[in-house]
């Protein structure tokens, strides 16, 4: 993307979380969500699917909650963030990219088990979390005609808009992506009874 204008860029090495190479924003919007699930919810579980960077955010804030977490994650996801994961506690249950569907098998293992389903981006504190990124460049940039932000499930561009919009300082927020890159489906976050009862307002 060209821009005829001064343009400033926050780097994702700017925003990663010891111990896990998370970004920031990421660990702290999962740690934060994780936090306001009830006392009996947090003894059940969470869940989770992810491929491995969000895999690993979830397993390490339940761990620091001490709630048990499964994760459902491809077979074929790298060796190193199938140990994290594992590393930081939580259950991993792999599936096949081409034949099954991670939200379905995490909708069952809701549904069986009981557990909390931590949801990938359609949440209002997920969106929250998120616009953390957006509010702490508008906090170090004074004006912004313009705020450009990554979309994938749509978490973050939400997040930031409403962090820019809310302090005055950005008139535009736009969102890019791959040419290539599907619509995301939705997210099985609302089909799990256990999950929109959980959560502390």
């Amino acid at each position: 993307m060209r821009a005829s204008a001064p343009s400033l860029c926050r780097p994702r090495r700017l925003q990663e979380s010891p111990p896990c190479r998370l970004i920031r924003y990421r660990f702290e919007t999962l740690l934060q969500v994780l936090s306001r699930l009830d006392d009996a919810a947090r003894r059940r579980g969470v869940a989770a699917f992810s491929s491995g960077n969000r895999a690993q955010g979830v397993a390490l804030a339940a761990q620091l909650l001490e709630a048990p977490a499964v994760i459902v994650m491809p077979r074929d996801a790298p060796a190193v963030k199938l140990e994290a994961t594992r590393g930081y506690g939580a259950e991993v249950v792999l599936y096949e990219r081409a034949e099954e569907s991670r939200e379905a098998i995490a909708r069952r293992l809701c549904e069986e088990r009981g557990l909390t389903l931590v949801p990938p981006f359609d949440h209002p504190h997920i969106v929250a979390g998120q616009g953390t990124a957006g509010l702490e460049l508008c906090d170090e940039v004074r004006d912004l005609d313009v705020l450009v932000a990554p979309i994938g499930g749509g978490g973050l561009l939400a997040g930031c808009s409403l962090a820019a919009r809310a302090g005055g300082r950005s008139r535009r927020t736009r969102s890019r992506t791959g040419s290539s890159r599907r619509r995301p489906a939705r997210s099985p976050s609302r089909s799990c009874g256990s999950t929109s009862r959980a959560w502390r307002s």
